[in-house]
């Protein structure tokens, strides 16, 4: 066979996923021409995508041998992105633009890159360039769509889909993306509908699970919400030997913290139940909570997340609710207490905390978060003593713009963070961790939240059962914050009479 026809047949086995086949068959090129640029790069996708250790250096030869085939750098910025490095990653897409600026899949390559650094606003400027010279191309409009969603313009992304989906009706990508951007806009029965298209994925699943339990439908939502195993990070030992509720009589049950420090508060709550089943139990989670949930009361052994342990089943935090049967809001219990030492203290002015900023790694903390300055009417109130609870990489330059003393400065676990919370007459804070751990204490809450919040706090009311103690105060347009502040201040005023300061 001529060689051109060799290669023709190896990039043929290659897109049907017969990658053995084409491999040898680019090997058996290179033997003959190791210069051959496409059969380097292209080897070299197949290899680092197995993770050997000669992939990178594969496509390297390609792009030395071809520095202006854009196609090399971007399939190698994808692979260095799916590989974590990301620094890497954005530069070798950054030259792939520089090299072919109208490049639509150099432009989502890089815009991808950006995207997993929770930078948006860059992401989407990429995407538009890249629909200028494509508005057609459903992989654009299927990555704007999402980016566009993690902004919280769910109105914009909602328009962009329903464009894509006249063309392509059947591309889940777009299904799921609508389903997003309908659930931000609280339009849940179409989130839905268009979640329910899409069910053949596990994206789709998890999204229909996340809408209905915005709704309460607990019965339905919890197995459709086991569907984030099947794209999140787990063990694959852990997930053969899942624990589905069976009795585990007899045998060690691993429960793993999953997702948030918040997820992992409020999940705790049943281990109270899981201790009176006859098997050992243990609990795994991160080292800034392990002092904390080992004072949470049914708890058996507690166990830092590093650490590698022998069990028999095993069951991540957040299907705990599905497991033990948690089928209606009427049956969530309430949360677990803990056991801190905490000393009463006098004084003379009521003690409030905020919290403006939640985990910068969360996708869509940008939307949750409120702006410092937002916060700066609540402060006008003299007569009560305001404390910063934001703990983050920008804590001391924003408490110190609203001349907060910061009250986590020197805390290092949410143990300590606990303590400090129970000494508060109110904390005020926008959905973050130290909210779930404030509504555990049943210490009087405020929850400030933006239009599309976590299915915890529900879709709509001014409570929640998971924390009946916690008062939710409502975005009703996303990213407008001021009406909330306002409703804050009433709420504070009503608590904190000036006459009575």
């Amino acid at each position: 066979m001529p060689r051109d026809d060799v290669f023709e047949r190896a990039v043929a086995l290659h897109r049907q996923g017969d990658l053995d086949h084409a491999e040898r068959l680019y090997a058996g090129i290179l033997r003959d021409q190791p210069g051959h640029a496409d059969a380097l790069h292209l080897l070299g996708v197949i290899r680092m995508s197995a993770g050997a250790d000669d992939g990178r250096r594969l496509i390297d030869r390609a792009i030395a041998i071809a520095p202006e085939a854009t196609l090399y750098r971007t399939n190698l910025a994808e692979l260095l992105l799916r590989d974590g490095d990301t620094a890497q990653a954005e530069a070798e897409a950054r030259i792939a633009v520089e090299t072919a600026p109208n490049d639509g899949k150099a432009l989502r390559v890089l815009a991808s890159v950006l995207r997993e650094q929770r930078r948006y606003e860059e992401a989407c400027s990429l995407l538009q360039r890249a629909l200028k010279t494509d508005p057609s191309n459903i992989a654009t409009l299927v990555d704007i769509g999402a980016t566009l969603n993690y902004l919280g313009l769910n109105e914009l992304s909602e328009r962009y889909t329903r464009m894509a989906l006249r063309g392509a009706p059947e591309t889940c990508g777009l299904w799921n993306n609508l389903g997003l951007a309908l659930k931000g806009q609280r339009r849940l029965d179409e989130a839905a509908q268009a979640f329910r298209r899409t069910m053949q994925t596990p994206l789709g699943r998890y999204g229909l699970a996340q809408t209905l339990l915005l709704t309460g439908s607990y019965r339905e939502a919890w197995p459709l919400f086991d569907a984030r195993l099947d794209f999140m990070v787990y063990p694959e030992a852990a997930q053969q030997r899942l624990w589905k509720g069976e009795d585990p009589k007899g045998r060690t049950l691993l429960v793993d913290a999953e997702q948030g420090m918040g997820d992992t508060i409020m999940m705790s709550r049943f281990l109270a139940q899981l201790a009176r089943l006859d098997t050992r139990i243990l609990v795994r989670v991160p080292p800034q909570l392990t002092d904390l949930v080992a004072r949470t009361d049914g708890c058996h052994e507690v166990i830092d997340s590093n650490v590698p342990v022998d069990f028999d089943l095993w069951v991540p935090m957040m299907s705990l609710p599905g497991r033990m049967g948690v089928d209606s809001l009427s049956l969530v219990p309430p949360p677990a207490p803990l056991a801190l030492e905490t000393r009463p203290e006098r004084r003379e002015r009521p003690r409030i905390g905020l919290n403006w900023r939640g985990n910068p790694t969360f996708r869509y903390n940008n939307c949750r978060s409120a702006p410092v300055e937002a916060l700066r009417p609540l402060l006008d109130r003299h007569d009560i003593e305001w404390l910063s609870f934001f703990k983050g990489e920008s804590d001391l330059e924003e408490a110190a713009s609203l001349d907060l003393p910061r009250a986590l400065a020197d805390v290092s676990d949410f143990r300590e963070t606990a303590e400090r919370l129970s000494g508060l007459d109110l904390f005020i804070t926008v959905d973050t961790a130290v909210a779930n751990l404030a509504g555990s204490l049943g210490v009087p809450t405020i929850v400030l939240l933006n239009r599309d919040c976590d299915w915890r706090w529900l879709a709509k009311g001014d409570h929640t059962p998971w924390y009946p103690g916690a008062a939710l105060i409502r975005q009703d347009a996303e990213g407008d914050w001021a009406p909330v502040i306002e409703r804050t201040i009433a709420m504070v005023a009503d608590r904190f009479p000036t006459s009575a300061c």
